[in-house]
Parts: structure tokens; C-alpha cells; sequence
């Protein structure tokens, strides 16, 4: 972890978890009806404290997030049954630490390849799972559209009037929680 964090490659947030065991949550524009996006990603970031903090009992992370308008503090339990943590992940065999990334999203089976597109589609397979409401079909049809053809969509929106559509806030929202997982 020395080499990443010298190089600033190192989010300041796992310095936080791992120094002062709180972190706020990003803040993003959200339906203040809803419950923040940020609750999807709760079980991911349960194991991502376990694997900083290990098996250090009786720890908590203070997250930072929203309920409505107000800001709220809450006490997060890292995930103690991982099979090892930050300090002896360089012990860890590619399958195992790949095991561990596989059980945080529930994916019992999942082909990891070379593919840059492996980590967001085993991201979105969770999302979907787990997003509330359940996401409209043609917010995940954009998203896949969008893997395939890049900035092509977006140089289309600037030139094509009927492409630019206003967001209802549940897409929004759908976003928001697809970001944070």
C-alpha cells in the first residue's frame, strides 16, 4: 500500500477508513424522496472496510451520507469473514482475491477476461439485483449502448435536438446508484 499512496494512487477515502475510520460518501444530486443512491453499494463497501481494517473486532467506519435533505452519520460494521485483508493480499493467489470480489458483487459465476468491460458488466449484473426501484429497461439499453459505440452517443445528443431528453429523477436516481456500486 506505501508504493500507491506515495504515488497518489491511493483514494483518500481508504486513507480515511484506515486512519480515522469514518469517510463521507460523495455526495451526488439525488431524489430527496428517495433513499440515497449511496445504499446499493452498502454491502460492497462492508467488505472494502473489512479487507482495509481486517479482522480487527469491534471497529466501525463512520460514513457520511443523506437521509431526505439532512445529513446523517452512519456506524458501518466491515464484513469479518473475509478470508484475508489489505496487509496479506500480496499472499493471495489471483483466484482468491478474484473469489472475494465475486461473493461482494453475488456472483456465483462470473468469466473474468481481459475485457475493459468485465468489471462494469459484473457491477451492473449486482446493480440490477440490487437497485431500487428495479432500473427501466432502456436506462440499461443506454448503458450497454454506450460501452459498445463511446462518445459516438454523445456527439449525436449534441447535434440531434430530439436526442436531448430531459431525465426523470427515478433515471437519475437509477444512475446515481449504478455510479456508486
Amino acid at each position: 500500500m506505501r508504493e500507491p499512496v506515495t504515488r497518489a494512487q491511493f483514494s483518500s477515502d481508504f486513507l480515511d477508513v484506515l486512519n480515522f475510520q469514518r469517510v463521507g460518501l460523495s455526495v451526488v444530486v439525488d431524489h430527496k424522496d428517495k433513499p440515497s443512491a449511496n445504499l446499493v453499494s452498502l454491502p460492497l463497501r462492508r467488505v472494502l472496510y473489512g479487507l482495509l481494517l481486517g479482522k480487527d473486532g469491534g471497529r466501525t467506519v463512520e460514513e457520511r451520507d443523506r437521509e431526505g435533505l439532512e445529513v446523517k452519520y452512519n456506524q458501518v460494521q466491515p464484513d469479518a469473514e473475509l478470508p484475508f485483508c489489505v496487509k496479506t493480499l500480496q499472499e493471495q493467489n489471483l483466484e482468491q482475491r478474484r473469489q472475494v470480489l465475486l461473493d461482494a458483487l453475488e456472483l456465483e459465476q462470473f468469466r473474468f477476461t481481459a475485457s475493459h468491460l468485465t468489471l462494469p458488466l459484473a457491477a451492473t449484473c449486482y446493480w440490477l439485483k440490487k437497485a431500487t426501484p428495479r432500473p427501466d429497461e432502456s436506462l440499461l439499453q443506454a448503458l450497454l449502448i454506450g460501452w459498445c459505440k463511446g462518445d459516438s452517443l454523445k456527439s449525436k445528443a449534441d447535434t440531434d435536438p430530439d436526442a436531448k431528453k430531459s431525465l426523470d429523477l427515478d433515471w437519475c436516481n437509477w444512475l446515481n446508484q449504478w455510479h456508486r456500486v
